[in-house]
């Protein structure tokens, strides 16, 4: 037997963030400090082509994960890339 349960709106933005909060506390340390393609083209303030280009590079590559076929960037290690890409750039001027 299906039970009908009727909620307010209050209560029902309440509800829903409790839940995305539980959820959020059990989601894996992994994608904690993780950003989507997106999320880095933004950060980066350049296109997701440029993004997919470095990671495909032969040389130096930048570190990414997958998710099934979805990109992931660690923040840590996307930040000390690009560091040490900007200190390689400078080395060969």
């Amino acid at each position: 037997m299906n039970k009908i349960v009727v909620v307010n709106g209050d209560d029902l933005r309440f509800l829903i963030a409790e839940a995305v909060s539980e959820a959020l506390s059990r989601e894996p340390k992994l994608l904690r400090g993780t950003l989507t393609l997106r999320q880095l083209s933004e950060q980066w303030q350049c296109s997701k082509q440029s993004i997919l280009n470095w990671i495909d590079r032969e040389k130096h590559p930048l570190p990414v994960r997958y998710i099934g076929s979805d990109p992931r960037f660690d923040r840590h290690d996307v930040d000390h890339w690009s560091k040490e890409n900007a200190r390689r750039k400078r080395e060969v001027k």
